[in-house]
């Protein structure tokens, strides 16, 4: 639990946060288990609590930044916090209506690994799971005209979707990236059955700070 500035007696709750003592980075994780939605009003649904998720963390980071001295000392960190970053992981889903945060990237369980598969810090995971969610605002929309009969009338509507070559090097990457992880894992001697993705991510990100 974290103090909220200026209101006194107030606390937020904190779901998982890593501090590198040497560089003085610290990097909160919002951890939301969503899979993804069978219907459309699940997802619908789903969405709300992420855009609440990417409304709220901004104060979360800035409410552990407040209260350093407290979260430090709560989570046993020592040295001086210069720079904190945060994230949304969500299991599975990501959203069909929910925008991209310039600050605050939201990503899945796969991409988290592949970004820890990659990084050698605290900084350095957060940046790289940056850039591949700035990458789909930079995907190259497909559309085609899609034309179909029904009764006497004839509709037409344009159809769109992601080019594919994106979607094959996106997964090409993450098979070779998922390889690193288990090796990591493996060498640090972490053969055990993991409970859930907190303790996935506690495992995999404690790995990149005794690199």
């Amino acid at each position: 639990m974290v103090k909220v500035p200026k209101q006194k007696g107030q606390t937020r709750e904190v779901d998982m946060i890593f501090f590198d003592e040497n560089e003085g980075v610290a990097l909160y994780i919002e951890v939301k288990y969503f899979y993804n939605p069978l219907t459309i009003n699940e997802k619908l649904s789903v969405d709300k609590e992420l855009q609440k998720a990417q409304t709220k963390i901004s104060k979360q980071v800035n409410a552990i930044e407040s209260d350093w001295e407290n979260v430090s000392k709560k989570n046993g960190f020592k040295g001086e916090l210069k720079r904190i970053y945060g994230m949304i992981v969500s299991y599975e889903y990501l959203g069909l209506n929910v925008s991209v945060d310039p600050t605050y990237p939201l990503i899945n369980n796969t991409l988290l690994n592949e970004g820890i598969g990659i990084a050698k810090s605290l900084e350095e995971l957060y940046f790289e799971c940056k850039d591949v969610e700035d990458a789909y605002k930079n995907i190259k929309i497909i559309e085609s005209p899609l034309t179909f009969r029904m009764g006497e009338y004839t509709f037409t509507y344009k159809a769109k979707c992601f080019n594919p070559e994106f979607e094959m090097l996106l997964k090409q990457s993450q098979r070779v990236q998922a390889i690193n992880v288990i090796k990591l894992v493996n060498d640090l001697g972490a053969r055990k059955a993991i409970k859930d993705l907190n303790e996935s991510v506690e495992i995999l990100l404690n790995a990149i700070n005794t690199q």
